[in-house]
């Protein structure tokens, strides 16, 4: 996946841009997390017979203005709802195993974006069950929902520093994505999310 660099990134932090018509999208696609990675027990048993992570795809674009990037999600919701939601996920360092939430000695950084919340959440983790608050990269978040879709685009600060997931133009990292269905009570580890890691190159 290629994150193009552009001349600004002011009109491509809008969803609707018509600016996004000029850049390739890559459809990813998703998976419900396994059971045995949910986070405790009570949610195990609680959904062990109830569908959740059915979003089966989203649609990924990237641009950057060796200032910022941004990533601009698509996919089908059905219905609009304030706890949908979604996930970008970038490794710190080491090589983190995306399903297990990264490690200790290879953390996942994460930006959040929920309907119904004014800002995007910058995280940190070390495992399943650790996410904890992260270093401020300046994210940021829009959204339209139209026709069942929503289009999204959350946009950070280049750069890197020792818990936050490095992006330098003309180098190459790796990235997931994650899916929540606000209708459906998802939450935490229930969701829809791309089971490993694809390679992410920014533009020189």
């Amino acid at each position: 996946m290629q994150v193009k660099r552009v001349k600004t990134l002011d009109s491509f932090l809008l969803p609707d841009s018509g600016e996004w018509n000029n850049i390739k999208a890559v459809e990813v696609p998703l998976m419900p997390t396994p059971q045995p990675m949910q986070p405790t027990e009570y949610i195990r048993v609680k959904w062990e017979n109830k569908p959740y992570g059915q979003t089966p795809s989203v649609a990924i674009k990237a641009v950057h203005d060796n200032q910022q990037a941004a990533f601009h999600l698509s996919w089908y919701s059905g219905s609009r709802h304030p706890k949908d939601a979604a996930a970008i996920a970038l490794p710190v360092r080491g090589e983190p195993i995306l399903v297990m939430m990264g490690s200790r000695d290879a953390p996942i950084h994460f930006l959040h974006w929920m309907a119904g919340q004014a800002q995007v959440r910058s995280t940190f983790s070390q495992g399943i069950g650790t996410t904890a608050p992260g270093e401020d990269v300046l994210p940021q978040g829009q959204a339209v929902w139209q026709d069942g879709y929503w289009q999204v685009v959350i946009s950070r600060a280049l750069g890197g520093k020792e818990n936050v997931a490095p992006l330098f133009a003309g180098e190459t990292t790796k990235i997931g994505f994650a899916i929540w269905n606000g209708a459906n009570e998802e939450r935490a580890g229930l969701k829809a999310f791309s089971m490993d890691w694809k390679p992410l190159a920014l533009e020189a």
